[in-house]
Order: C-alpha cells, then structure tokens, then sequence
C-alpha cells in the first residue's frame, strides 16, 4: 500500500463521527514506524483539513487511554463533513488518472525527500484532463452519508427530452468517469443495478430504511464486464471496430479494456474488440474518428453507426 492510499485512510477513520486512529494498531497493519505515523499525521492536518476547510481551526492531538495512544481530531469540526466530502472528490479525481509512469515518479518524489533531494521529474510530466462535471457538494455530502449508514434513497431524476422521475435506490458507491461523476445503485423497482449522473440527480432524500443488497463481488464483475460507465447483469457481447491510417496506429497502443483483442488486418488497419453491454459510449467513440474509423460487428452496431451517420449527413451546415 503507498503513502498516498494509507493516508486517507486513517483520514477517513479520523472524520468518521467519533473516528479516531489507535497508533498501536495503525503502526502494525501499515508497517511504518511511530515516527512515519507523526508525519502522516502532520500531513493529514497540514495538507488535507486545513487546506480544504479554509483554517487552521481543526488539530490533530494525540491521547493516551488505558495504556493505548489514540490519535483525534479536535477544534471546529463542524464543517467536517464538507472536508471529507471535498477530499474524496480530489482523491478520486487524481487516482483517475494513475497510472505505472505516476506511481513511478510518485515513488522517486518519496524517495528523493527522504534523501533530501529535488525531484525533477514530477516538474517535466504533466496531466490534464477533459471538461468535468463539478458537483453539489451538499448532494455529494448526502449521498456519500447514505452510503457509509447504509441508508436508502428517494432521487428526483432529470431525464433529457422527458419529464423528471421519482424513485427509490439503494445507494451503492460514486464513481468519477472520465472527469464526469456518477451514482452505481440498486433500483428496487427494477430490482437492478442501475447508473445515475449526479448532474441529473434533482433532490435526494435520506430514508431511514437500510439497504439490503450485499453482493459486491457480482457489482465488480459487472465494472470489469464491459467497456464504458454502464454495468448490467447481462453477458456483454463482442463489439469491432476497425481503424484505418492515422487512428490505426493511435488505437494500437490504447488499452481500451483489460479483455481487449487487437490485430492488424492489413497495412495501415486495425481491428479492436471489446466486450460491451451496449453501443452507447462505443458509438461515440467510433464517430470522433471520422472516416477513419467504422464498426464491423455485430450487426445491430453496425446499423446504429449508419444511422447516426445519415442523421448527420441530412444537416444543413
């Protein structure tokens, strides 16, 4: 586990209501000295409360009880909730574009502090991210509390081109998506697990009714199913798309999905095939390639694509 992950774990045991991190447990399950938990502590406080609550009003102290040491938090922690809400938006948003050359130089950066040197690497490599969705933080407060009580939801939902409906969910996790940020549930109406964009999510009430669903494995398998944001109980079928110039070359070095299959089928084309429940985000990824690119199978994807394509030749430009 690296530094990162360890400290907004204790984090999160530290903001949860009347949280607190035992330094005798901590120092075991992570493996770190007494020392290495001070300074974790320090950047808990220094680096994540006070920057993101705006003050220096909330402190970490640490307590010895019966024996044990007990590291809390005391000060205004009203505002808390809005603090943890803000610093798992953050880490989500910055663990959605990990990868090993981050985690490379993030772990050079680690070393080189120890040694007391400047890290140069983290100055010369860069990430940028697409337009994001930035979200309610009290909607996002509520649904991350109903979340961690296990409490079910009534949501007013904002459908494009229809009228907004009411339903009731079991609340399951939040997932940040390419910059965009969604809600995985349980519909018990539909007695499915169902994806929300919390940018259509209107209003949101916390029931006093706990949820029931408990199958968390089947909810990974289904993330690790099929391409894109979309998760379905169904068996994901193949879809192909080939890729001709340009694109070939750029789609070749992509990992679109762990299960992928790529080939080349000829100079200059490349055929990709990936497992997907459905077309949605598929159809548009084929469409931004242009002529370069165009679906192979299966067939109802096919037909889709050359909708889409007629739709768009009959505009006036």
């Amino acid at each position: 586990m690296g530094r990162a992950e360890r400290v907004m774990r204790m984090f999160y045991e530290l903001s949860s209501e009347g949280g607190f991190v035992c330094k005798e447990d901590a120092t075991e399950e992570y493996g770190i000295t007494e020392r290495q938990l001070r300074r974790d502590m320090e950047y808990i406080r220094d680096r994540i409360i006070s920057p993101l609550s705006g003050s220096g009003d909330i402190d970490i102290k640490c307590r010895r009880v019966e024996g044990r040491s007990f590291y809390m938090l005391e000060g205004d922690i009203g505002s808390l909730s809005e603090v943890r809400t803000k610093s798992v938006i953050a880490e989500a948003v910055a663990s959605s574009a990990l990868d090993p050359v981050r985690r490379l130089i993030d772990s050079t950066v680690e070393m080189d502090a120890k040694r007391k040197m400047p890290a140069p690497g983290r100055r010369h490599v860069k990430y940028l991210s697409q337009a994001s969705e930035l979200p309610d933080y009290s909607l996002f407060t509520s649904l991350l509390g109903a979340i961690e009580r296990g409490r079910r939801i009534r949501i007013t939902y904002i459908r494009i081109g229809k009228e907004p409906f009411e339903t009731v969910l079991e609340p399951l996790e939040l997932i940040n998506y390419s910059a965009i940020w969604y809600l995985r549930a349980y519909n018990l109406k539909l007695e499915q697990i169902r994806t929300y964009s919390l940018s259509r999510i209107a209003s949101i009430e916390v029931l006093e009714e706990k949820t029931e669903y408990s199958d968390y494995e089947a909810l990974d398998r289904q993330d690790e199913s099929g391409f894109g944001i979309y998760a379905s109980p169904e068996e994901p079928e193949l879809y192909t798309i080939e890729f001709r110039g340009t694109p070939a070359y750029i789609v070749s070095s992509q990992v679109w999905h762990p299960r992928q299959e790529g080939h080349w089928c000829g100079e200059g084309v490349y055929r990709l095939t990936v497992p997907a429940v459905n077309d949605v985000e598929l159809l548009a990824k084929t469409l931004s390639f242009g002529p370069d690119a165009r679906p192979v199978a299966p067939e109802k994807f096919v037909e889709n694509y050359r909708e889409k394509v007629r739709e768009m030749a009959s505009l006036r430009l």
